[in-house]
């Protein structure tokens, strides 16, 4: 056995250790998952307040350009609604 089979095991074994183990159609433990944007926007509010509102240093301490910076938080203030119609103009014509 290598030391790669023996931590594949491990990881195997982990959800079914937690009492969950994912399939599916089914929800996790707790119900909703948050999506990677609404994740991603809620740290970039969090590193502004910890950069005291400086969008240049959120900027660098993000790795992110200013202008990407200004864009997300521009997604940030748009309804899901608002955000579905830019992705889909289609949408916002009913």
């Amino acid at each position: 056995m290598t030391p790669h089979d023996e931590t594949d095991a491990l990881e195997d074994e982990a959800p079914a250790a937690r009492g969950w183990e994912p399939r599916a159609g089914l929800a996790p433990p707790g119900g909703h998952v948050r999506s990677l944007r609404e994740v991603e926007l809620e740290h970039v509010q969090f590193a502004l307040g910890a950069c005291h509102g400086n969008k240049r240093q959120t900027a660098l301490a993000l790795g992110i350009s200013r202008d990407t910076l200004y864009r997300k938080i521009a997604e940030g203030g748009r309804t899901a609604r608002e955000q579905a119609e830019i992705q889909d103009p289609a949408r916002g014509s009913r």
